[in-house]
């Protein structure tokens, strides 16, 4: 199994790639406790070149590959619906599963859609009890 580690060492420590494999890693108990305490890098982990790209980002857990829009000078809200929807171009090259997910922007806007349109509602229902209990009928 291939497991991503993140090693968290002082920069003027790690000159090398030797000196990045004897940085020494406790436990999940720590170090002292444990017989034979702290283990080096290098003992635990097998290293091997590869490419990998330059920024790997992430939403939650899951690895994404982010694309940037801007739509100044127009409206935001059909934009979503034209995003979400794969083009017919991009759709064979994408792998199984893969989906899109809009953020930045456009969350703010539909939450605050949503908001409104509970408020209305709610403000609707209690004018109606109002009006119910005024009047009695």
């Amino acid at each position: 199994m291939v497991y991503q580690v993140a090693v968290t060492s002082p920069q003027y420590r790690v000159d090398s790639l030797d000196a990045l494999l004897r940085t020494p890693v406790a436990g999940s108990r720590g170090g002292a406790g444990q017989a034979g305490g702290p283990q080096l890098l290098g003992n635990l982990v097998q290293v091997s070149p590869g490419v990998q790209p330059q920024v790997v980002s992430h939403y939650d857990i899951t690895p994404v590959v982010d694309v940037y829009a801007a739509v100044q000078g127009r409206d935001l809200a059909p934009w979503p619906r034209k995003c979400r929807r794969p083009s017919t171009r991009s759709a064979p090259s994408c792998r199984a599963g893969a989906q899109v997910t809009v953020r930045g922007q456009v969350k703010t806007m539909e939450s605050s859609f949503v908001g409104l349109g509970v408020g209305l509602v709610m403000a609707i229902v209690l004018v109606y009890l109002l009006i119910v209990v005024n009047f009695q009928s």
